[in-house]
């Protein structure tokens, strides 16, 4: 039975949400927390760096979504 919704689901498969965009989330939000915590990018007065966390961590994510839709290789 279809619902309301429904179309809204399609559409975002269509767009990739999916494929694209939920990996990206995913792996974002782990690699800036383990860079938080280990503080492996360096400190300033006793607090990791925030800006350089969210950048390393916002271009890694980007590379590896990229390279796995480069290489068409999906969990599906």
């Amino acid at each position: 039975m279809a619902t309301v919704i429904d179309p809204v689901f399609r559409f975002l498969d269509v767009l990739g949400f999916v494929d694209v965009v939920l990996p990206f989330v995913l792996l974002f939000t782990i690699l800036y927390a383990v860079f938080e915590k280990t503080k492996v990018l360096g400190v300033e007065k006793g607090h990791p760096y925030h800006r350089l966390n969210v950048l390393v961590a916002g271009i890694l994510s980007l590379f590896v979504v990229g390279s796995a839709s480069l290489l068409n290789v999906s969990a599906t």
